[in-house]
């Protein structure tokens, strides 16, 4: 039996293939007090409090809170920690404290205060207390410890018997494990040795409710089982040297500290040694282990801090224990139980089943790729070419000229027995009986580097760092125009096509690509590897591993695998995921080789917890009685009820998740304010400023990065309104303000009027005084003066007819400009303001021969019975002539004046066909001379007139630039709108 076992445990290291566990360490750095680890315990609120030699922590996860004697501490150097009914109870050198209401209070020992307390246990409705190097137990009674007399036989060191190291309660018993053996008692009278097992040092004592362990210092370790009492002897047999202690988890397995390490022993039998080799940070330093109500081993140390054992899911592999690299890109597992693997730096690397690694010299130290069995061969795809691995070990290398798809192979796609396709740096190749044919050789399309092959459907489609693409019929062609950098490929059991980019992980469900996000962070979504196997998804990321399931819904279910699960680094190497024969996934990643031992038991995923850790009140702390009635027993109000000064609030939040805390979220809904929750953030800290008079709840609650939701917190709050926005101060002051509005109304009414007939007399004057100068525009001393010259003009070409022409219609055109500046209103016609824009351009027609043409339309339009304002429409007609047309030397110029009714407005649209407006602009600004006409400003102005005083709605659109089909200019457009009411006679 002995020889059997130690046998087993010399097997242990070579079985393992030197695997290690990736602990989590914790030191001073992290804000641990002290790196002498003692004692563990977790409260009902989930926190883990860490009892040092150097003060005591409370551990939501991520950050310590530090207690000392300045807390109530009896003293730093604590030995043991023990919860009892919610209250903390630390036993220190030379006494004990106890948490009461966010302050300890100490008892010390009477004397001999040099000895330390090993461990506090209730029993019989009593709190006991074990000390050890002769310090005896005791009994707290009336906020005094009682010693408790220890029998010894005769010739015994009493001492021996009072040096108790631990101590446990079980069938009714107290059991303690002392120097001289383990006593137990059930009144605290009478103390027996336990039957059936060694005397001799112990340092352990652990029960449940079957079985109870006993650990000796040299002795080994005794299992009861307390149903039939058979007792098993685990002997040392040189392994157990020095055993320490032992902690007794929830599944029953007994984790026992010594020199060599930690054991695990269950049901009376060693399952497993860790150690240094196998990961552990410390070998003969380990002080005490404590399990969680989550299941996760923490390990306290003597000098290395405190560490977290993530469970036996993940193992991973670097040269620290036997491989001869950390940079793992592809491999697979033979027949025969070999292990082969592509290396970054150090080329193909085989472990045999025994333990033993070597190096195979493929040419090239850098593997991308490899696939087994391939025509009787192994194969390996490397930066330089590929390599073939037969059965009797001879390596044979194959380049670009063999048929190659470039000079690096990069994937392998296996088709039967002796086929493969094979990816490179310049395509696709595939290989068959023997020979290599590139596919895509004489192809026009660039396919960049193929990183991941399948078949969908009888077609090849293959991942590439330009996108997706197929071969059919001999041709390579885009595969749904997907041009994302794309380095994995795979197809589920629902014959859904999944693809792995830089941008995330893409789906193609019944011909349509969507979007599956995995987490809301960039390294989530930059996907490395995906391998498919019995419906789930093994994806690879730079933010760790995640598996899916249910990948037909609409929503796959996530999981996420992380530092806290076990991988040593969150960054993932490309396309190195496999499976071996037992159904373990490998991968690479940037600190080694994983393997995902996918039937272990994983430690549960436990929703987190959230607290308040402080509430402020307008940027301060206050005394939550002045507006509450009702503290919790955390000592915060249960509702508040605030004055309306008192507004702002600001409630920091603790969450508290010992494994996840490094993806723990934050969210708060205020009911009464907010509709929905508010995004989740990693800020813990909730404001809110100035909130206004109402009734209204605040919900809070942590999130996990699993998406588990904590238990929320409720505060019901009430802020009352200010006294000037109650009912009846706001009736007093309305009674009082209604009076004075009325005679105030009054007064105002009177002043108002005479305000607006003031305004409107000045309006109107503004108006003559435009209209004046309207007029005065539009007989401008050089419009008269070019006039007279062209008559003259006439009479020196002896040309009568035109002369006489001319100056009939200059008479008429100024008698008519006369006669409307003593019209009453300055509204007239709109027939005789077109028979005046008649004479106006037959005038400037006649000046300027064959330069332009006009054209007036009026069809459907009672022109004798609509009234518009006087000489409204000359200025842009001018503008168009002199500013529009005359520029154009290249074409004769033609102006036209549109009048319709349109949706019960008067619609005048001037339009002309020369040079533009932006044109215009700049040559105006080139002009030389006198003459700068203002019509257009002063009708503008007009206008605005007009509509305050009629509230009219006179709109002017224009001048604009007009464009033909080909958006050469076309010319400049001015249109007028007019309400038709009113303006009839």
């Amino acid at each position: 039996m002995r020889k059997l076992l130690s046998c087993f445990f010399l097997l242990l290291p070579i079985l393992g293939f030197g695997q290690k566990y990736a602990f989590q360490s914790y030191s001073t750095e992290d804000g641990l007090p002290q790196t002498q680890v003692k004692a563990f315990c977790e409260d009902d609120d989930g926190y883990l409090w860490v009892g040092t030699l150097g003060g005591l922590a409370k551990f939501n996860g991520s950050t310590f809170t530090t207690f000392s004697p300045k807390n109530g501490l009896l003293n730093n150097r604590i030995q043991t920690l023990f919860l009892d009914s919610g209250k903390l109870w630390v036993g220190h050198d030379g006494g004990i404290s106890f948490l009461e209401k966010d302050r300890f209070k100490s008892i010390e020992l009477k004397s001999d205060k040099s000895r330390g307390v090993t461990k506090i246990v209730r029993f019989k409705g009593k709190m006991v207390v074990c000390t050890e190097r002769g310090g005896g137990l005791f009994v707290l009674s009336d906020n005094t410890l009682e010693p408790v007399d220890l029998p010894s036989e005769e010739g015994e060191d009493k001492r021996v018997v009072k040096s108790i190291r631990s101590a446990c309660v079980s069938e009714g018993y107290l059991y303690l494990a002392t120097q001289a053996g383990v006593l137990k008692t059930r009144d605290l009278k009478k103390f027996y040795y336990e039957n059936g097992i060694e005397r001799g040092s112990y340092y352990g004592v652990e029960a449940n409710d079957s079985e109870i362990y006993f650990v000796s210092r040299n002795n080994g370790i005794y299992h009861k089982e307390i149903g039939s009492g058979e007792i098993t002897h685990i002997p040392n047999e040189g392994l157990f040297d020095f055993l320490r202690g032992g902690e007794l988890d929830s599944k029953g397995v007994l984790w026992v500290y010594s020199a060599k390490g930690v054991m695990k022993v269950s049901k009376g039998r060693v399952v497993r040694l860790v150690n240094q080799v196998s990961g552990l940070p410390v070998n003969n330093a380990v002080y005490t282990i404590y399990n969680d109500s989550s299941g996760n081993i923490w390990i306290g140390s003597n000098g290395k801090g405190m560490f977290r054992f993530p469970g036996e899911q993940f193992k991973y592999y670097d040269r620290s224990n036997g491989f001869m690299s950390d940079m793992f890109l592809s491999g697979f597992e033979s027949a025969n139980g070999d292990f082969y693997f592509g290396t970054l730096d150090e080329g193909v690397v085989r472990r045999r089943p025994n333990g033993e690694a070597n190096t195979i010299d493929v040419g090239s130290l850098t593997v991308w790729a490899t696939q087994k069995n391939v025509d009787g061969k192994h194969w390996f795809g490397t930066g330089s070419g590929l390599a073939s691995l037969d059965a009797n070990g001879k390596v044979k290398i194959y380049s670009s000229e063999d048929g190659l798809p470039g000079y690096k192979v990069s994937s392998f796609y296996r088709i039967g027995p002796s086929e493969m396709y094979i990816g490179g740096n310049a395509g696709i190749s595939l290989y068959k009986d023997g020979e290599i044919k590139r596919l895509n050789d004489d192809s026009s399309i660039e396919v960049g580097t193929v990183r991941d092959f399948i078949i969908v459907d009888g077609l090849l489609v293959f991942a590439t760092n330009l996108g997706l693409f197929k071969f059919e019929d001999g041709v390579v062609s885009p595969y749904m125009d997907i041009e994302n950098v794309s380095y994995c490929i795979a197809k589920d059991p629902f014959e859904n096509v999944w693809f792995g980019t830089e941008e995330g992980l893409f789906r193609i469900k019944k011909g349509k690509v969507t979007q599956v996000e995995l987490r809301n962070n960039p390294g989530s979504n930059y996907i490395n590897f995906m391998n498919e196997k019995d419906g789930k998804l093994f994806i690879g990321s730079n933010n760790g591993l995640f598996v899916l399931e249910n990948l037909n819904a609409e929503r796959p279910s996530i999981k996420r695998y992380g530092l806290s699960e076990g991988i040593v680094d969150l960054e993932t190497n490309l396309n190195s995921g496999f499976f071996d024969k037992r159904g373990n996934f490998w991968f690479g990643t940037a600190s080694g080789l994983v393997c995902f031992d996918v039937h272990a038991e994983s430690i549960k995923s436990v929703v987190p917890r959230v607290e308040i850790n402080s509430i402020l009140l307008n940027y301060q702390k206050f005394d939550f009685s002045a507006y509450t009635e009702e503290l919790d027993d955390k000592g915060f109000p249960k509702y508040l009820n605030l004055p309306y000064s008192k507004n702002n609030l600001i409630f920091e939040l603790d969450g508290i998740s010992l494994a996840n805390h490094r993806g723990l979220s934050y969210q708060f809904l205020m009911e009464g304010l907010n509709e929905s929750w508010s995004p989740l953030s990693t800020n813990s800290t909730i404001t809110f400023t100035s909130l206004p008079a109402g009734e209204y709840v605040l919900r809070m609650r942590a999130v996990d990065i699993d998406g588990l939701e904590s238990e929320e917190i409720v505060i019901p709050l009430m802020i009352q309104p200010a006294f000037y926005k109650t009912w009846w101060f706001i009736s007093l002051c309305a009674l009082g303000i209604a009076g004075l509005v009325i005679l105030f109304f009054r007064f105002r009414v009177r002043r108002i009027n005479e305000a607006n007939e003031k305004e409107k007399l000045e309006f109107k004057s503004r108006l003559l005084s435009l209209e004046q100068q309207s007029m005065n525009a539009s007989m401008n001393r050089h419009f008269v003066f070019n006039s007279l010259n062209s008559i003259q003009y006439f009479i020196n070409t002896r040309d009568r007819v035109s002369a006489n022409k001319y100056l009939t219609n200059f008479a008429k055109l100024i008698r008519k400009n006369l006669d409307t500046a003593t019209v009453d209103g300055n509204m007239i016609t709109l027939e005789e303001e077109l028979e005046r824009l008649e004479l106006y351009l037959s005038l400037e027609s006649m000046r300027f021969k064959d330069r332009f043409d006009y054209v007036i339309k009026a069809d459907g339009v009672e022109t004798d019975s609509i009234l518009i304002p006087a000489m409204i429409l000359q200025p842009f007609i001018e503008n168009s002539i002199i500013h529009g047309i005359l520029p154009n030397l290249e074409k004769k110029g033609l102006i036209s004046l549109t009048v319709e009714e349109e949706n019960g407005y008067l619609v005048l649209v001037v339009e002309d066909n020369g040079i533009g407006v932006n044109q215009s602009i700049t040559k105006k600004g080139e002009m030389e001379g006198d003459h700068r006409s203002k019509g257009m400003e002063i009708t503008s102005k007009r206008i605005d007139l007009i509509q305050k005083i009629s509230n009219n709605d006179i709109s002017l659109v224009g001048p604009y630039q007009i464009y033909n089909d080909d958006r050469s200019i076309k010319g400049t457009r001015v249109l007028l709108k007019i309400p038709l009411n009113n303006l009839e006679n």
